[in-house]
């Protein structure tokens, strides 16, 4: 196994430097430190000395912060990249399908709304060429020295244990090493694939952010390709020094040389191996259906990776009716929102248009799975006047439903008809133009009718998905009809999940992320629709065995930050509850048996889905317990979800300072690695 940079303390070394360079001895220093106002001569003279050297020795290396380059060394004088948790990508997570394991990685970052990454196949390919070389893609691999490093990106054990917990958990960790090869079945292997990228992707230093991560020097290389994105991933996760293979990218090079301000050859171990496998992989997949789920999006904004989705570029043709503006009239310059159409007919393609050529982006037929792009996502298309400068527009090849003037209801083209296997077809497209324009998958209007319409003002700042029946100043408009309890469960069994991971870790702020309030009042809604009194057992109620501390018991504190942790993270409370009544108390009751569950102290800092505690006697004379459900730092304020007994409007969901809830009077029990924001999206999305 490779051998890591040591920077093990770096910061001692520095100083000792300096005491020798200037005949300081380390009673000097301390006498310096109390004060001694005989040192000023030399320590003028040591100041105007450095500032002689930078002047003249021209451009200087920034030196790397010894809080993210931490390394230690063990008995045998190996030293190894200690990764130092982070928060920056708080991206949904991805889905692992596919046929085999190169697959399910592809499918998990093409996925996963990563800004910069998502949609840029040669970054994607550029990682996978990396694993490949480092585990062959086996995720239960175990190597290097004495057996420390696990998994698909070989994690260093010593600084990761959370990871092999969470493959512990699941209990997979009987596949280690070489049981994989004949024991592990294919939904294990799938399972710690997921386990093992979402680790990577929250909580794994060199991925997420920093000055020398990945995700945040993706603009770095300069060179564009496959070959690039590898060495760039090599350079910021793996950091496999010491190597016989020189980096080729300038970009990267330039990198690498700010991180370790010039003391490492630019020499790494495999880098060659590893840009031959991104550029296999990147040919493999990046211009194919490697699995229908698997899609891509190219700078400009063609899909890629869809099964059965064609490019027919609409731009410049003779017979279009009018010239697309040129940009969309949005603040980030994308869509936001995506409007569904259906053509009123069984053509495909632009030929569906006939001689009315306002061609939406993507014209679909669900039934063949066949798809056409005309416009990129990057640029308006000609769908609906007025609001194409607002929209990613779709037109479903079908017709309408018979009671809203449709067609013969037996028809296979009739919306009506259509099964989950044309509605999945969809939520393939709807989830790769979300990664790419960050348009939410929900909708906040009525599909029951085409005359639930929205004012003008009301439409151009929509987020989300609508109908063409819901745009204004188009009375006779009714398509595509109510079909979104059929598109929302599609999106439910193809998740791309649109509300940010919880992410904990060393240091740092807040993290924004989480739940909308809007999506948070929906959540709460469905746990005050639970049935209080479906029978009761030992004082419990009897779903999800909330404690019946009040009457009626869901308006208890504990009860809902209980139900919180039975419903929605892979552990139970201790003994199904918390063995307290007193919500002050909640968070250290998880941290006690923190070994057992996995919660983890945050501290007092807030973030998406933590549990959070708070004495006093502003809750009439007891503490408090609740859940953040959603956190927005840019504007300040947090997404409460809590419960009271005192007052029977109380339970639900709020919008709060963040201030107030970093203040320091409410501390935090942190759902990282236990979280199941599957089961999240699906209540907030289904009510249940």
């Amino acid at each position: 196994m490779r051998q890591k940079e040591n920077h093990r303390d770096s910061k001692d070394r520095t100083e000792s430097r300096w005491a020798v360079m200037f005949g300081l001895k380390e009673r000097r220093m301390k006498s310096r430190r109390a004060g001694n106002w005989r040192l000023f001569p030399r320590l003028f003279a040591m100041f105007m000395t450095v500032v002689f050297t930078l002047y003249w020795a021209g451009p200087v290396w920034a030196t790397v912060s010894e809080a993210r380059l931490r390394d230690e060394c063990d008995s045998s004088g190996a030293c190894y990249y200690n990764p130092i948790e982070d928060c920056a990508t708080t991206g949904g997570v991805g889905i692992a399908a596919g046929d085999d394991v190169a697959a399910q990685i592809w499918n998990y970052f093409a996925t996963a709304a990563i800004p910069g990454l998502s949609d840029n196949a040669a970054a994607i390919a550029g990682i996978l060429g990396n694993m490949y070389r480092e585990s062959s893609f086996n995720p239960f691999i175990v190597g290097g020295g004495g057996g420390n490093y696990y998994g698909l990106f070989q994690a260093y054990r010593s600084y990761n244990q959370p990871m092999l917990d969470q493959i512990q958990a699941a209990g997979l960790s009987q596949y280690w090493s070489s049981a994989y090869q004949s024991s592990a079945p294919p939904d294990a292997i799938q399972k710690a694939v997921q386990i093992e990228l979402d680790y990577l992707v929250h909580h794994y230093g060199g991925f997420g952010s920093g000055n020398f991560s990945f995700v945040e020097n993706l603009n770095a290389v300069a060179n564009k390709t496959p070959e690039s994105y590898a060495e760039l991933f090599e350079v910021t996760v793996e950091r496999a020094v010491g190597g016989s293979d020189p980096l080729q990218d300038s970009g990267v090079i330039n990198l690498q040389r700010r991180m370790y301000n010039g003391q490492y050859s630019i020499n790494y171990q495999d880098a060659a191996g590893r840009r031959e496998a991104a550029r296999q992989y990147y040919e493999m997949f990046a211009d194919s259906a490697m699995t229908s789920s698997s899609s891509t999006t190219d700078a400009e904004g063609w899909l890629g990776g869809i099964e059965g989705l064609q490019k027919q570029d609409a731009r410049g043709r003779a017979d279009l009716r009018e010239t697309p503006a040129g940009s969309f009239a949005t603040d980030n310059g994308k869509a936001n929102m995506i409007v569904l159409h259906y053509t009123a007919g069984t053509t495909n393609g632009l030929a569906a248009y006939g001689s009315n050529m306002f061609p939406a982006h993507f014209t679909i037929d669900l039934k063949k799975k066949e798809g056409y792009q005309h416009f990129p996502l990057s640029e308006p298309s000609l769908a609906v006047a007025s609001y194409d400068r607002y929209a990613i527009q779709i037109e479903i090849v079908g017709v309408g439903y018979a009671d809203w003037g449709g067609v013969d209801p037996s028809s296979p083209y009739n919306l009506a008809n259509f099964g989950e296997a044309e509605w999945d077809y969809l939520a393939y497209y709807l989830n790769a133009i979300a990664a790419h324009t960050g348009v939410p998958l929900e909708t906040s209007v009525q599909w029951d009718s085409p005359n639930h319409k929205l004012s003008d003002g009301e439409a151009r700042s929509y987020r989300g998905v609508l109908g063409h029946m819901h745009l204004p100043n188009n009375p006779g408009k009714v398509d595509p009809g109510d079909i979104w309890d059929d598109v929302k469960a599609a999106l439910i069994r193809n998740p791309l999940s649109v509300y940010n991971a919880s992410c904990t870790g060393g240091g740092g702020g807040s993290v924004s992320g989480g739940l909308t309030l809007e999506q948070a009042k929906n959540f709460m809604a469905a746990y005050k629709s639970l049935q209080d009194s479906v029978g009761r057992a030992s004082g419990y109620v009897t779903e999800w065995d909330i404690y019946a501390a009040c009457s009626p018991a869901l308006a208890n504190c504990v009860a809902f930050s209980q139900y919180f942790i039975n419903r929605y993270t892979v552990y139970y409370s201790q003994n199904h509850w918390m063995n307290t009544v007193d919500g002050a108390q909640v968070v250290r009751t998880l941290l006690n048996y923190s070994s057992e569950n996995n919660f983890t102290s945050g501290g007092t800092i807030p973030r998406p889905y933590a549990i959070f505690s708070r004495a006093g006697s502003s809750f009439g004379g007891a503490g408090h317990t609740g859940v953040i459900l959603g956190v927005n730092e840019a504007e300040g304020k947090v997404i409460i979800g809590e419960a009271g007994c005192n007052n029977p409007g109380f339970t639900g969901a709020k919008e709060a300072d963040l201030a107030e809830y970093s203040s320091g009077r409410y501390t935090y029990a942190y759902t990282e690695g236990v979280i199941l924001l599957d089961e999240i999206q699906k209540t907030v999305n289904t009510g249940q």
